[in-house]
C-alpha cells in the first residue's frame, strides 16, 4: 500500500473513530442550574387567517377537483407567498392589507383582504368574479 493510500485509510478511521466517540449519549441527570441562560417562551406573532375560493382548473385527479394556485402580496405590492388551493383551507397571515391575485377567466384578477388579528376572512370565487384585471 502507498503511503496516498494509507493516509487515506487512516483517515477514514480516524472519522469513524471520532463519529462514534461524537454521538450523544443520555446523561443520567440534566439538573436546573439557575446560572445557566434560559431561554423563554415568546408569544405567538399575531395572527388573522385568509380562506380563498378559487376557480377549478383542470380535470379532477384521484377524486380531487384542483382549483387554480393564488399568490399574495402585502400592502406595497411585494410578493409575499404562492399557494396551491386543491382544498380551501385557512393560511395564517400576520394582521394587515394583502393583494389577492388568481386566474379568472383568463386573466390575473386581484382581490384586497384586511387582515385582522384573531379574525378569519374569506374571498369567495364571486369575488374574483368582479375584481379587476390586472397584468
Amino acid at each position: 500500500m502507498s503511503n496516498r493510500q494509507s493516509a487515506v485509510v487512516l483517515s477514514l478511521v480516524a472519522a469513524l473513530v471520532a463519529g462514534t466517540w461524537g454521538c450523544a449519549m443520555r446523561p443520567e441527570s440534566a439538573p436546573w442550574d439557575n446560572h445557566q441562560r434560559t431561554i423563554v417562551a415568546q408569544p405567538p406573532a399575531a395572527m388573522g387567517h385568509l380562506t380563498v375560493e378559487t376557480p377549478e382548473a383542470g380535470s379532477p385527479d384521484n377524486g380531487e377537483q384542483p382549483h387554480e394556485r393564488f399568490f399574495v402580496y402585502d400592502q406595497s405590492g411585494r410578493y409575499v407567498d404562492r399557494f396551491n388551493n386543491d382544498v380551501f383551507l385557512p393560511i395564517g397571515l400576520a394582521p394587515g392589507k394583502y393583494s389577492v391575485v388568481t386566474r379568472y377567466a383568463c386573466q390575473n384578477r386581484k382581490v384586497q383582504v384586511e387582515i385582522r388579528e384573531g379574525c378569519e376572512a374569506y374571498i369567495r370565487l364571486e369575488d374574483f368574479k368582479r375584481a379587476p384585471a390586472i397584468e
